[in-house]
């Protein structure tokens, strides 16, 4: 049987979005992906998965997050200009 993930539920109630448009793809185009970032429950979801997976580790010293593999670069967030 499979588990029922109501906290996915939200995308039942998601307007009529592009995806992909005609241009190559690009997640950061996409209104699908915009609209599911804006979604408090989505993201609250992912980041209790990422962090339960220990994807995302907490540092009491810094009391910031990163990524288990983060290694000091210099990079932009993509989602900054959504």
């Amino acid at each position: 049987m499979k588990a029922k993930i109501t906290r996915l539920d939200e995308f039942k109630k998601m307007p009529p979005l592009h995806h992909k448009t005609t241009e190559p793809f690009d997640h950061l185009k996409s209104e699908v992906m915009a609209w599911a970032i804006r979604q408090p429950v989505v993201c609250e979801y992912l980041f209790s998965i990422a962090s339960r997976y220990g994807l995302i580790v907490f540092d009491k010293t810094t009391k910031t997050w990163q990524g288990r593999d983060y290694k000091a670069q210099t990079t932009t967030n993509p989602f900054d200009n959504l």
